[in-house]
């Protein structure tokens, strides 16, 4: 399989690594399975429990969207960790939580099979999605990072075009930073699509003041190689496993929703300790890059 449909399709369907250490913690102190083994209740403690390792993780607390996401896992462990000790899977050995609930899920999921599609189907399926299976566009930018006024901004892409030393014009006024051939998405998760496309519109070697969340900023685009999208025939064996993976996910889906399902969850508020009372804005850093000599 390609690099680029391997990076799509490998994501596992459930993530509990995360919050195993979580749900462990919490296992001794949360215990309303022992009165109600189908009512999974989701409060103050949890939400604590696990805002604390996020916290841990990025320095920050989460939103109430991250939360979201954190909260849903949590169930999603907790519900399966009950089926598996209701089946006594526990009895062979002391396992930990997310053991349980990873063997219960490869127990739910095992009797899921995929026939291969005709190839007309599965032609449509690639056509609505050429642009997703398509190699991702690499960039190789420069940023110097100044969060100045429009002004100066084009002052500073002025003289640097003119041929300014890079370097001076770095130590007067903040740091220079390379990025070679970065998979463009990744330059947006830094910067941002705005601040990507003003960039990526050229022309190459040309320096530009690039408005950003934080002020203005210079750039240039050094190098740009376009995205490529895989010729059907050539590559139709990645993409019928592509089109597999998708199903399989799809069926998997399904088979933990209707699983869910059998259990009544009880969701308490979020208080003011545990979520940002904002959406974290995306920050404009320049880390990772390659320093500029």
């Amino acid at each position: 399989m390609t690099p680029t449909f391997h990076m799509l399709f490998r994501e596992p369907l459930l993530h509990f690594a995360a919050i195993g250490v979580v749900v462990y913690g919490l296992s001794l102190a949360l215990r309303p399975e022992a009165s109600d083994p189908r009512r999974i209740v989701v409060g103050h403690e949890a939400h604590r429990a696990l805002s604390d390792v996020f916290v841990q993780d990025t320095g920050r607390l989460p939103s109430r969207a991250e939360m979201d996401r954190l909260v849903e896992r949590y169930i999603q462990t907790e519900a399966l960790v009950r089926e598996a000790r209701s089946l006594r899977l526990d009895e062979d050995e002391p396992a930990l939580r997310e053991h349980l609930a990873y063997r219960m899920q490869m127990m739910m999921y095992s009797g899921i099979q995929v026939d291969a599609p005709p190839e007309d189907e599965l032609r449509a399926w690639y056509e609505e999605r050429r642009d997703l299976l398509a190699t991702h566009a690499r960039m190789s930018i420069r940023v110097l990072g100044i969060d100045a006024p429009e002004a100066e901004a084009r002052e500073i892409a002025s003289a640097l075009t003119a041929g300014g030393a890079q370097a001076e014009v770095a130590e007067k006024h903040g740091a220079l930073t390379s990025f070679e051939d970065r998979p463009r998405p990744q330059l947006v998760s830094l910067f941002g699509e705005a601040f990507v496309a003003a960039i990526e519109a050229g022309p190459e070697g040309t320096w530009r003041a690039v408005p950003s969340r934080r002020g203005w900023q210079v750039g240039r685009l050094d190098a740009l190689l376009p995205s490529i999208s895989p010729d059907f025939d050539v590559a139709k064996p990645e993409i019928e496993a592509a089109w597999r993976a998708e199903a399989e996910q799809r069926q998997a889906h399904a088979v933990l929703a209707a699983f869910l399902a059998r259990y009544t969850t009880v969701h308490e508020p979020y208080g003011p300790d545990v979520v940002a009372p904002h959406e974290a804005p995306d920050p404009l850093e320049l880390p990772a890059g390659e320093a500029v000599r």
